[in-house]
């Protein structure tokens, strides 16, 4: 594997792949739009249902709109990763804080900051 060139790298890509695809299967993307006055009081709507912190917590982002001819935010998209078996139940947490137009996406892949068994090959391989 380390004295055939290109040999590691492609392993390291497989592994990779293979390990984002399992993380990600039975993961959906929920994507919702709130009404809010600031992001930080959006996320503080979400973080009041411990099931709806995703991974490592939400993604808030504005929406922006033209009202009046003037550019606002009224509106924050969040978006959160969820199990299959806790779809519908967090659809129905985020309509209760404020939550509308819920968008849902499986999951391909979930790709970690490190894959643990290249970490272990590399071990293995004494690299």
């Amino acid at each position: 594997m380390v004295q055939r060139k290109g040999v590691l790298e492609t392993t390291h890509e497989m592994l990779e792949r293979l390990e984002a695809h399992l993380r990600a299967i039975g993961q959906f993307t929920v994507t919702a739009n709130m009404r809010g006055s600031s992001a930080e009081e959006v996320v503080e709507r979400v973080l009041s249902q411990p099931s709806l912190s995703g991974l490592q917590g939400p993604t808030v982002s504005p929406v922006f709109c033209k009202r009046d001819g003037k550019v606002t935010a009224d509106y924050y998209a969040i978006v959160i990763c969820v199990p299959k078996k806790a779809l519908y139940k967090s659809v129905q947490q985020l309509r209760a804080i404020g939550g509308s137009g819920v968008l849902i996406s499986p999951l391909t892949y979930i790709f970690d900051e490190e894959t643990p068994r290249w970490r272990q090959l590399l071990s293995e391989l004494g690299l």
